[in-house]
């Protein structure tokens, strides 16, 4: 995206159709002192839906490569090499957690860019959302006796859904993802 200084569109990465935009705030940036930050005008009719879907649809292709990985290594772990399911769940999610950060910042998010910031927010919403799979994982095999492996398919879409949220919103939000949900 182009910073918007003298202009009254942008082309995204993501999107080179050219967007209509309206004045939001000013904010300094590297190329001009003082630019006028650009909104997505409400004119633009479907841009924040198809974007959401887009993105949703890549994160669940994502997905399904990541959770292959996690819960193979969480199978071998709880059956092969005999460990508890929550320490099968933690190696699982170990393994998974680089390809999960690489595939969501090249794949879904492709207009982010990776920094120390985005990379400490991630392991942050990885913690919470793996925190959330561990709950209901623990839940379900102590307290309502359902098997480890059944158990795993619940707790890891209440992983899916949670960090989906997570990197959409707090991750890797543009600053167009940012405008739309003022």
């Amino acid at each position: 995206m182009h910073c918007g200084y003298g202009r009254q569109s942008f082309r995204s990465r993501e999107d080179p159709q050219l967007i209509e935009l309206q004045p939001r705030h000013e904010f300094p940036c590297a190329e001009h002192s003082n630019i006028l930050w650009m909104e997505v005008c409400s004119s633009k009719a479907g841009f924040r839906g198809e974007r959401t879907v887009n993105d949703a649809l890549k994160y669940a292709a994502a997905g399904v490569v990541n959770t292959g990985v996690g819960y193979g290594v969480f199978w071998i772990a709880l059956r092969g090499l005999n460990l508890s399911p929550e320490t099968a769940n933690a190696i699982g999610y170990v393994v998974a957690l680089s390809i999960a950060f690489l595939l969501n910042r090249f794949f879904v998010f492709t207009g982010a860019r990776i920094s120390w910031v985005s990379a400490t927010r991630f392991l942050i919403g990885f913690a919470v959302a793996f925190a959330l799979n561990q709950l209901v994982l623990l839940l379900l095999v102590r307290f309502y006796l359902v098997q480890p492996e059944i158990a795993q398919l619940f707790a890891m879409a209440i992983y899916t859904v949670s960090f989906y949220a997570i990197n959409k919103y707090f991750v890797f939000a543009t600053t167009a993802t940012r405008t739309l949900k003022q």
